[in-house]
């Protein structure tokens, strides 16, 4: 079937990707899923955490092609209590269709942060300056999981084992100076459509091809003070015609 209004898919990729790269959308996020902010609200997060600070609507994007991988979203943010514009965490957002492919997408998922981590030297960092590193968090968010996974978050971290020592009943290091690396997974269904958890209801209220584009709007506005500009409602119909035609 043709229609007229039909857009293609780097359309609709770059149409999604705007829509996640919204302050006021990555603010949910972060204090949903991301320790570090789970006590800072959302408003505090989107004007005084993400660049550029204020009342900027899109937050500011690095680049997203580090020789290794490209990536769909990747973006800083001010960690809490930071004293200077270099206390911050690197964040990676990236979109996974197809999560059995013909590797374990949790493989590339390690691969992409270990690449991000990777790029901080000689950039973020020089030479031995290891005290330098970024954290580096990696969102994988999956809308086309089977039902069984739907409505599912997995999240993957470095942890301290101490297996002998004096030490075994206490930390060797402090949990901020390893925690380099984080992956959280979320796995939605469109037939599924989750209940109880804030954040996977904003990406499904987002994402999803079965909401009218008028119950989004409610529900982005009711539940998460988070209104759509005309340009996006626009789009919205295209971008949902794309993916079901």
């Amino acid at each position: 079937m043709t229609n007229s209004r039909r857009i293609t898919a780097r359309q609709a990729d770059a149409f999604l990707k705007g829509i996640f790269s919204r302050k006021d959308v990555l603010a949910a996020l972060l204090q949903s899923l991301v320790t570090e902010f789970d006590k800072i609200s959302q408003r505090d997060i989107a004007r005084k955490h993400l660049l550029p600070q204020g009342e900027s609507r899109q937050v500011q994007l690095i680049s997203n092609d580090f020789g290794c991988c490209r990536n769909d979203i990747v973006f800083t943010a001010m960690c809490p209590n930071y004293k200077s514009s270099s206390d911050y965490h690197i964040f990676n957002i990236e979109f996974q269709n197809v999560i059995h492919p013909n590797y374990e997408i949790i493989k590339r998922g390690i691969y992409y942060g270990c690449g991000l981590l990777h790029a901080e030297k000689g950039t973020l960092f020089k030479n031995s300056d290891y005290d330098g590193l970024r954290k580096v968090h990696g969102i994988w968010i999956c809308p086309r999981a089977p039902v069984r996974l739907a409505n599912t978050i997995s999240r993957y971290n470095l942890h301290e084992s101490t297996l002998a020592g004096n030490v075994a009943r206490q930390s060797v290091f402090k949990r901020d100076i390893y925690d380099m690396l984080e992956l959280t997974f979320l796995y939605l269904n469109d037939a599924v459509p989750p209940q109880d958890n804030r954040v996977l209801r904003l990406i499904y209220t987002l994402i999803s091809s079965i909401i009218s584009n008028e119950e989004r709007e409610k529900i982005l506005k009711n539940e998460f003070s988070i209104t759509s500009t005309t340009e996006e409602k626009e789009m919205y119909d295209l971008f949902y015609y794309a993916k079901l035609d």
